[in-house]
């Protein structure tokens, strides 16, 4: 299985965050059409490809953390024992977890299957879909900011060849980062919302770097993250299809 070891812990992102946002300028707000994103109506552009570059990087990691998530359930021999219930066609699990130092709560969804039907015991299936939401609400105090933050990750991903000796992941997530703050009795609001898609994305079973692609929409740039078996990654960040920066960076995968 691929195993992303690199993963930003959530105090990374928060403090990344903080700092962007306290020195942002107000934008214009307001859906688009990159790549199909239906945006918020309150979302946040980037000003620059370097300022989109953070949130890049750091939803590509999440992407690759989350990927792994999904291919645990699918390596289970068994059905898991402390899941929810199952409904006769989807697992269902609900609660909280540890991450990164703090306590967000879970709703997992996921279905095995076999020759496209849905079956309860992931033995003998050689598909998998996962849905996952990811949540949390914060205060800021504890890094000196007066403010909230609301974080939602979501993922929904198709997962073929699990009787193969490779997995091809293809399917979409999103990045959903909302942030209040209160400097000097003025308050402002951000909302960083970015939308990303897995392209035939290929893991070994055994272990090992992943191939494919992760597209990352993040207004009004679009990101291509190449991956091609190493270590290694190559990003490339458009807007308006223009290249605007590309560079290679370095993932942990064994």
């Amino acid at each position: 299985m691929f195993r992303f070891s690199g993963k930003l812990t959530l105090l990374a992102v928060l403090f990344l965050g903080l700092m962007i946002s306290a020195c942002k300028k107000d934008d214009e707000d307001g859906p688009t059409g990159n790549n199909g994103v239906n945006y918020p109506s309150d979302q946040t552009v980037f000003n620059s490809p370097q300022e989109a570059r953070i949130y890049v990087d750091i939803t590509t990691d999440q992407a690759l953390a989350f990927s792994d998530i999904a291919q645990g359930f699918a390596l289970k021999p068994t059905a898991p024992q402390d899941t929810t219930y199952y409904d006769g066609s989807w697992w269902h699990q609900v609660g909280s977890t540890e991450y990164g130092g703090y306590v967000m709560d879970f709703d997992y969804r996921y279905q095995y299957l076999a020759g496209g039907s849905p079956q309860q015991e992931p033995t003998g299936a050689d598909e998998m879909n996962f849905l996952m939401d990811l949540m949390g609400n914060f205060d800021l105090s504890e890094f000196g900011q007066n403010g909230t933050l609301e974080l939602l990750y979501q993922l929904d991903l198709n997962i073929t060849g699990l009787n193969t000796s490779v997995y091809t992941l293809n399917g979409s997530g999103l990045y959903d980062y909302k942030i209040q703050q209160t400097v000097s009795g003025f308050t402002t609001n951000f909302h960083y919302y970015l939308a990303y898609t897995y392209n035939d994305f290929q893991v070994p079973a055994g272990g090992g770097c992943p191939t494919g692609e992760i597209i990352v929409d993040a207004r009004p740039y679009v990101s291509t993250v190449s991956f091609d078996g190493t270590t290694t990654a190559h990003v490339v960040i458009k807007k308006d299809g223009n290249i605007e920066m590309e560079y290679d960076r370095t993932i942990y995968c064994d």
